[in-house]
């Protein structure tokens, strides 16, 4: 699920269908976990193996996408750019490995309600 696969699907959906009035568009990237939990988790990675590689990468392949849907609605695109939750790197450790459920991610903690939103200008 890394973005390489995630928009190489979507350009493909959408290059086989004409455009034939407005579309919703919504692409969930999670390069950033990784594929797997512990010291792999970044194995195999098409990026620097650290989160800051991850997130510079999916910054990258966002901007891959707004380009491409600036091109296909010949500039005249509402492009959102957010978050299903901010960063908080301690709450794994407060929690312990293997947990089902973080002990901070569901709840009205800063870390939540400070995410990124982002709303991409036209050409």
């Amino acid at each position: 699920m890394y973005s390489d696969s995630v928009n190489q699907a979507v350009r493909a959906y959408f290059d086989a269908r004409p455009l034939a009035g407005p579309e919703f568009v919504y692409v969930h990237y999670i390069a950033v976990h990784g594929r797997r939990e512990g010291p792999e988790r970044w194995q195999d990675a098409p990026f620097e193996g650290t989160y800051e590689g991850a997130a510079r990468y999916v910054d990258r392949k966002i901007h891959e996408l707004y380009d491409y849907f600036l091109a296909r609605y010949a500039g005249r695109v509402l492009f959102v750019v957010t978050s299903d939750h901010g960063q908080d790197f301690d709450d794994d450790l407060q929690v312990g490995e293997g947990s089902p459920w973080r002990a901070r991610k569901n709840s009205l903690h800063e870390f939540n309600l400070r995410i990124p939103f982002y709303l991409l200008p036209s050409a």
